[in-house]
């Protein structure tokens, strides 16, 4: 594995499928952790480009966003042939693990995500597409 992808220090590998990465990066420009998702854009072919333009454009109108339940996404480019989007890293198990150990979670705190996550898309929606830029540190 490289240990770097652009000016991403690769700290370890999060997860992996046939068409790209999840990695715990750091950033040497802003000095934080962060996630850093790829894309193999070789694996879409012809589709690839437009498949770049619809994710910076979603990239960029979840920067309206303001919610504990929605991580935050610092930029998005092409880096080395891949589709990169930098992200908070936030520290803790998978659903998947928390099943295999069978630890769960109640179908309450579920409930009670999936209707936060749903009222601030609600309210992203319901407001103008205008770019705002994220008070916090941009990592791109």
């Amino acid at each position: 594995m490289s240990k770097q992808i652009g000016h991403f220090e690769i700290l370890s590998e999060l997860a992996k499928s046939q068409s790209g990465c999840v990695y715990k990066t750091n950033d040497p420009e802003s000095g934080q952790t962060v996630a850093l998702k790829t894309l193999r854009l070789d694996a879409f072919g012809e589709h690839a480009q437009e498949l770049v333009r619809r994710i910076l454009k979603e990239a960029e109108s979840t920067k309206e966003l303001d919610s504990s339940n929605i991580t935050l996404v610092y930029g998005a480019g092409e880096i080395e042939g891949q589709l990169c989007a930098t992200m908070d890293y936030i520290q803790g198990n998978s659903i998947s693990t928390m099943l295999a150990r069978k630890e769960g979670f109640s179908i309450w705190t579920c409930s009670t995500s999936a209707t936060k996550s749903a009222r601030a898309s609600i309210t992203h929606i319901s407001t103008t597409f205008s770019t705002t830029v994220s008070s916090r540190p941009r990592s791109w």
